[in-house]
């Protein structure tokens, strides 16, 4: 049976970069420096509707020429809204990948990852036909942590005092599904 909703849940669908519209949304979300520091490759700072454009161009360059990123922005279903992104980083010669879901819009944490995460890992496993997946997560997002657990992700390595953020020292945690673990999890949810 073909899932027709591959890229929607119930509140949330995944669609392509907006050129035109998303450059401001983001740039008003990166004033949240937990959003920033997932754009940002070495310190986090606010970044403008042109910083934006310009690491859109990269990723879209990236995706077409590499084939190793997979990009979705992330919209509330009903106005279409932009509130964050997710990428997959692909590792294909070893059926991996790296996910990274990042939020921009406050009133939407925990409850767009409750939806996305299982989104995604359908879409990874069934689609991209991974072996692996696997969330790099800072301690001070420890809600996303749990739900990662619902999902099947177990914490396979911890990386101490790795990330500095609001001025102290965090710890940053791997979280990895396999797929024979995420199949047998969908049998015990049929």
């Amino acid at each position: 049976m073909i899932n027709d909703k591959l890229f929607e849940s119930e509140d949330f669908s995944l669609s392509p970069i907006d050129f035109e519209k998303d450059p401001e949304v983001d740039s008003n979300y990166s004033l949240n420096l937990r959003y920033a520091r997932y754009w940002c490759e070495s310190f986090t700072k606010p970044l403008s509707k042109n910083e934006f454009k310009k690491k859109y161009e990269k990723i879209e360059k990236k995706v077409d020429e590499t084939r190793c990123v997979v990009h979705f922005a992330i919209r509330t279903k009903v106005d279409h809204h932009l509130i964050g992104f997710l990428r997959i980083h692909l590792l294909w010669n070893h059926a991996v990948g790296w996910l990274v879901v990042a939020i921009g819009n406050p009133d939407y944490y925990a409850k767009a990852e409750r939806q996305i995460i299982p989104l995604i890992l359908n879409y990874a496993f069934k689609e991209l036909n991974l072996y692996r997946l696997e969330v790099d997560l800072p301690e001070f997002e420890a809600e996303i942590g749990n739900i990662l657990e619902e999902n099947g992700f177990n914490q396979d390595a911890l990386n101490r005092g790795v990330i500095y953020f609001d001025h102290r020292y965090w710890n940053e945690y791997l979280y990895g599904i396999l797929r024979p673990d995420w199949e047998a999890l969908q049998e015990v949810k049929a």
